[in-house]
Order: C-alpha cells, then structure tokens, then sequence
C-alpha cells in the first residue's frame, strides 16, 4: 500500500491477510476522534500528519491467538503548492549523455511519478537512454497511483544537445546613454529551456526570452557570457564575447556654466565661458551690476576679467548665454562671481 497520501487523497481500499468478518479488522489508533473499526476496510485520510494503520485479525494456525499489524502512513497537504514550487529541483530538458538513469525530485516528498504517454520511470528515476526523444507529461500522486485526485504533473522534455550552438549580437544604441540591445541567433531554445546572460561591469536593463538591454558604464571593455539554464546536461558550456565599449558620440548634449572664477594668472579657473559636451556658443554677454555690457561673444571666446584692456575687481557679474544643442538652442542666465 502507499505510504504517503494527500489530504483529498481518495478513500484507499485496505487488504490484510484475513477477512473483516471472519479474521479481524482495520482501525486507526491516531484519528481524533477514534475511530475503532474502518468500515469495508476503506481507509481515508482526515489530516495532515502522522497516521498509524492497525490490522487486527485471528492467526488460527496459532491456537487462535489475535495478531496486530501496524503500518505507518504520511498525509500531507498540497494544497495551494504551484508545479513550479513542488518540481522547483527538478530539470525540465533532459540530454541524451552519460548520466542517463536521472532522479526525478518533488516536494513534498512520498508520491509516486508514472507516465501515460511513454516516458520510463521505475522507481522515481527516469530512464532517459530508453525513453525516445520528445515531449512527456510525468504525473506525481499520492494514494493510489490513477486515482486522478490527489496529483500533480511536469511537463520535460528529452532532447540531444550533443551539437547545440549558443551565439548572440550586440546591437549599439544610437547614443551612449540609451541602453544597448544583446540579441539571441544561436539554435532554437528546447522547451523549458532559458538563457542566462551575464556581464562583468555593466547593468541588465531588462531581459526577454530571447534577448536582453545592457547599460555600460562608459569607457570601458566587457566580457558577455550567454548560458543556458532549465538543463542540467548541456556540456557546450557558455559562449562569451568582449564588448568594447563606445568613448563618445553625438547623440546627446551636455551643458555646464560656472558661477565663479579666478583670473589671477595661475592657470586654473582663469577664464569664464560655457563648458559642455557637443555645444555651440552662439553668444554669451556679461554685464555688471550696473547693467553695462563688460563682454560679448559670438564664437565661443572666453572673458578673462577684463573691460576695455582693464582688470576688473572682485564683483558678482551677470551673464546671458545662447547655446546650440543637440536638442536644440537653450539660452541660460545666471550670475558669476569674478575673484581676484
């Protein structure tokens, strides 16, 4: 008999070596409440935990003396268990190679696996040399194996990855602050089976079936390695590539103006003007507090603290600026401080 039921476990017939009416009885010694004789000796579990079946009959070629059998039973509870959680240690794809005799792994454990449609199991293993290639449904039951009410089932599949190629591209983004896109072209994915890539330095963005955005962190040079995951005989191993990462582009506009500098000759922070990354200064005016104009460019040139060939003194200035993105012309205004 089985020794593991499910609480929705169908009532399981019970068979001793005697009779109900002429030799004994079944009961169970651990139901709340007791329950001393099982009638038609059906035994159906009532809750999860552990249960002691006891068989009581007449041995008469033993002066009549009565015999007690006792057989210890689990009954669990399965309860709100999704397939992934009960065959979470399971492999889904299974490989024609060396290790062709496989242990089949569920929680909870004391089911039975069995096939209807020609995989071959025997005692929980899977027979992976003698079952042909393809896809198969293995059921997992507690009680009585077919009773259909007290089981769950694994979809696998049986493939030959003996020649199975891995490669990927890389498809650059049109600006280096746009996530690049790491596309699979190696051989179709068996059923079940996913890719795992992973790159030293960089950030996955988000992952597709088949595909997956990469941020670098610029400049830099990366190794994409792509593996295989659902199997646990794939021996290609994984396919790795170096990314040379782009050190500049077009793409986007950065704009930066200080509000303080120094022209007093010592080569640092000597001169005003708008700093940025793929900019055109069309103009950039500076008046005192006085409001009269003490400079004006229109190519980009530098103020280096003068008016009319005259160091001017220590002083907060205010400047306009007009520059061209590549967004488009931004104008910006604010306030420097000039310090001697």
């Amino acid at each position: 008999m089985p020794l593991t039921f499910c609480t929705n476990s169908s009532p399981y017939q019970l068979r001793g070596n005697g009779t109900i009416e002429a030799n004994g009885g079944f009961y169970l010694d651990t139901a709340e409440p007791p329950s001393p004789v099982l009638p038609g000796a059906m035994y159906e579990p009532r809750q999860e935990g552990i249960d002691s079946i006891i068989y009581a009959y007449v041995d008469f070629a033993n002066g009549g003396c009565p015999v007690f059998d006792t057989t210890v039973v689990t009954v669990v509870d399965i309860e709100g268990i999704t397939p992934d959680e009960m065959f979470e240690n399971t492999a889904k794809v299974f490989c024609k190679n060396d290790n062709n005799l496989v242990e089949l792994i569920a929680t909870p454990e004391g089911g039975t696996f069995y096939s209807d449609d020609g995989a071959i199991i025997t005692d929980g293993f899977l027979d992976v040399t003698n079952t042909p290639l393809g896809d198969y449904t293995l059921k997992y039951e507690f009680g009585e194996v077919g009773s259909g009410d007290c089981l769950n089932a694994l979809a696998i599949s049986i493939v030959d990855l003996s020649n199975f190629q891995l490669d990927f591209d890389l498809v650059p983004s049109q600006c280096e602050n746009l996530p690049d896109e790491l596309v699979y072209t190696g051989d179709p994915l068996p059923e079940g089976v996913s890719l795992n890539w992973e790159i030293n330095g960089a950030e996955l963005m988000e992952e597709q079936a088949t595909s997956a955005k990469v941020q670098w962190a610029f400049p830099g040079e990366y190794s994409v390695t792509l593996q295989l995951l659902g199997t646990n005989c794939f021996e290609g191993g994984g396919v790795s590539k170096q990314q040379v990462a782009r050190t500049d582009d077009n793409c986007f506009s950065t704009v930066f103006i200080p509000n303080i500098f120094t022209p007093n000759g010592d080569g640092k922070n000597d001169e005003f003007y708008v700093m940025g990354k793929n900019v055109t200064v069309n103009q950039l005016i500076v008046y005192d507090r006085w409001g009269e104009k003490v400079f004006e460019s229109t190519d980009g040139t530098a103020w280096d603290g003068t008016f009319r060939d005259q160091d001017l003194n220590t002083a907060v200035f205010y400047y306009y600026a007009e520059v061209e993105t590549v967004e488009g012309v931004q104008t910006h205004q604010g306030n420097v401080t000039l310090i001697r």
